[in-house]
């Protein structure tokens, strides 16, 4: 009987341990859309962005999008608004998810401030935060999103060459065709050399019969 009961506890610690794990790498977020003053297109793309790394992060998935939306017209708000914590911690209930993915952009002269955090809707802390800053504008911008996403879920960051490599093939392409295009003109420039000994062709003339 007491080997019996030693079972089944054992049974049911084991059972507990599973659930456990299951919930810890079943995680799901709301990713928020950016705040700040940027337009409708760059806010959708750095979204986006920050859902491709979560999503393929393990241990976390990313709530649909229609539920995000659905969930802030029915509370009469835009995701783009959304920078109180408490505000968003709600939000977050209401939605079924584990943790809120917020990100603020702030300009700075022609760069961005990026800061990226991810909150706990249970308890409305902030697990991990990250901020960073741009050196190009909006040329580096995803890259350097990016790279404060990855630190946020301790994944290491992307090389700088990442972030101009479609620049640089861009320009690669671009400069080509003009070097070509300037080789040709001198090879075609020259004429064609005459031999020495060659005569000018004379005009053909009437001449008149003899009478």
């Amino acid at each position: 009987m007491v080997n019996m009961q030693k079972l089944v506890m054992t049974f049911f610690v084991a059972m507990l341990f599973v659930f456990t794990a299951m919930a810890q790498e079943d995680r799901k977020v709301a990713v928020f859309d950016p705040a700040g003053q940027i337009d409708a297109q760059l806010r959708a793309i750095v979204r986006e962005e920050i859902s491709s790394i979560i999503v393929n992060t393990n241990g976390y998935t990313v709530l649909e999008r229609q539920l995000i939306d659905r969930v802030l017209e029915e509370q009469r708000l835009q995701a783009g608004g959304l920078v109180d914590d408490n505000q968003i911690v709600e939000m977050g209930k209401l939605m079924g998810a584990n943790l809120a993915f917020v990100t603020t952009l702030a300009t700075l002269g022609n760069n961005y401030f990026v800061s990226v955090k991810m909150i706990d809707v249970q308890t409305a802390q902030i697990e991990r935060q990250s901020t960073a800053q741009t050196q190009q504008g909006t040329n580096d911008l995803l890259h350097v999103v990016r790279n404060a996403v990855r630190e946020n879920f301790g994944l290491p960051p992307l090389p700088a060459a990442s972030a101009t490599q479609q620049q640089t093939g861009s320009s690669a392409t671009s400069t080509t065709p003009a070097s070509i295009n300037r080789t040709q003109p001198a090879q075609q420039s020259r004429p064609a050399a005459q031999p020495s000994n060659s005569r000018p062709s004379t005009p053909a003339t009437n001449r008149r019969p003899p009478n």
